[in-house]
């Protein structure tokens, strides 16, 4: 991975899950939601995912908050 707005491994991109009750309710639909690094982009956010979890990813939506 090349090193981009101090991201630097794939574990810098997925900072780690987001465990509420409507995020269960996206697991029903193989859906799930991570806090990720607020410079991280969907490109990123897919690769970082496909490397870690070794999963395919259709869809990547970010919201800033």
């Amino acid at each position: 991975m090349k090193v981009k707005n101090n991201i630097t491994s794939y574990y810098d991109v997925l900072i780690k899950p987001i465990i509420t009750e409507k995020s269960m309710t996206f697991m029903e639909s193989s859906m799930v939601a991570f806090y990720i690094h607020h410079d991280a982009t969907k490109l990123d956010v897919a690769r970082a995912f496909n490397k870690i979890f070794n999963a395919d990813v259709k869809k990547v939506r970010i919201i800033n908050t």
